[in-house]
């Protein structure tokens, strides 16, 4: 049987209709504000997409040179695997003044790293994130992070469904929704 409306959530999958925040533009918000903050040495702890491009490409505009060492990719356990990263950056001597993350829960692993190293955050080094998490304003120091308007995204996705089965004959659009800068402590 098919399925007669789609919609998509945070993914672009053939021409359907797709409901996703911008990641390329969360990553230049928090590269922008790292940067700003006079950071050179932004360890990446992510995942591999476009906020990557974002990345290397903010540091190319800041005249920094790009360093892979700084570069870790996480694997399905972002909070541990944030952990291991930062640790194991930390235990190589690799410098590096903030850490830039893609998700919250891999901030927090990276977050107690740094700790239980002895490090604090921000005096020591930075940590920004993307999502926005209900954690992120608990966790201390709070955390600094890109909003991704979860309502928002869930609310145009069932329009969009709405919209199709209205409109059935009509073509089906795809939608970016911005997100916001949340500054706090970390």
């Amino acid at each position: 049987a098919r399925i007669p409306y789609i919609v998509c959530l945070e993914e672009f999958i053939l021409d359907l209709p797709t409901v996703m925040f911008d990641r390329a533009e969360a990553a230049r918000k928090v590269m922008t504000h790292l940067l700003d903050l006079g950071h050179k040495r932004i360890a990446f702890v992510a995942i591999n997409d476009q906020r990557l491009a974002v990345y290397r490409q903010s540091l190319l505009e800041h005249g920094i040179e790009y360093d892979p060492r700084l570069v870790h990719f996480l694997d399905p356990s972002p909070i541990q695997s944030a952990y291991n990263i930062v640790n194991n950056l930390i235990e190589s001597g690799i410098e590096f003044n903030a850490v830039f993350t893609t998700t919250d829960e891999a901030a927090i692993g990276a977050i107690a790293a740094l700790k239980d190293n002895g490090l604090s955050i921000p005096q020591d080094i930075a940590v920004a994130s993307i999502d926005n998490i209900e954690l992120a304003n608990m966790i201390r120091p709070s955390l600094t992070t890109v909003d991704i308007p979860k309502r928002t995204l869930a609310r145009l996705a069932i329009q969009s469904l709405q919209t199709q089965k209205e409109y059935d004959d009509q073509n089906h659009v795809s939608m970016l929704v911005p997100t916001k800068l949340i500054i706090r402590e970390s």
